[in-house]
Parts: C-alpha cells; structure tokens; sequence
C-alpha cells in the first residue's frame, strides 16, 4: 500500500480549503452579476435625468 503524501489533518485542511475556494468563487460571480445589473440602471437612469433636464429647459 503506498503511503500518502499528507497527514489526515492536511487533507482535511487541503479540502475546506479547495470548498472555501469554490463558495468564494461563486459569490464573486454572484457579486459579478449584481454589479452588471446595477450598471445598467445607473445607466437607465442617468438616461432618464438627461431627457427630463432637456424637457425643463426648453419650458424655462
């Protein structure tokens, strides 16, 4: 029987660390999405003020 490389302890450690990669991976793709979606409505609403701005100052 070939004798492992790590200890029980490493392996576990080796794991949650391997587990704590993968949650912290999904919430930046979480954190992605958000992010592109909160863009988007900074975007819709800067749109939004530059037409009632343009609406104000043609009825000044």
């Amino acid at each position: 029987m070939n004798k492992s490389k790590f200890k029980d302890q490493q392996g576990v450690f080796a794991l949650k660390q391997a587990e704590s990669g993968t949650k912290g991976l999904r919430q930046l793709e979480s954190l992605e999405g958000e992010n592109k979606r909160l863009k988007s409505r900074v975007a819709d609403l800067s749109l939004a003020k530059q037409i009632l701005q343009g609406v104000l100052s043609k009825k000044l």
